[in-house]
């Protein structure tokens, strides 16, 4: 035994790397799963989730106001969540009501 108070609670290297590879086995058992939506729940997915489109016919150059966009369904490019990125953005093309935004129709530099 060497000297000293903590000798007793020390590990043999093969002891020590039998623990390790126990933690490391409880750690794989706990992890989550990764999650894979399937075809089917993914259009579900798409149709169930809202997304933000125009509530009125706009002209180029508008600046978005909050009475311009609508949280409907189906899911387009924009999360409800993404309402702030868009509001005070200009148009950069003509829509029509109900057309999913899209980066493309909007300048989101401003």
């Amino acid at each position: 035994n060497a000297p000293g108070f903590d000798h007793a609670y020390a590990m043999e290297p093969g002891d020590l790397h039998s623990y390790i590879a126990d933690v490391r086995g409880c750690q794989a058992a706990f992890a989550a799963p990764p999650f894979e939506c399937g075809e089917q729940e993914r259009l579900v997915q798409q149709r169930a989730r809202r997304g933000l489109y125009a509530s009125r016919a706009l002209r180029a150059g508008e600046v978005l106001c909050a009475e311009d966009v609508l949280i409907v369904r189906p899911q387009s490019c924009f999360a409800p969540d993404d309402i702030g990125l868009i509001i005070g953005a200009a148009v950069r093309k003509d829509m029509q009501p109900f057309e999913p935004f899209s980066p493309q129709h909007l300048d989101l530099s401003s």
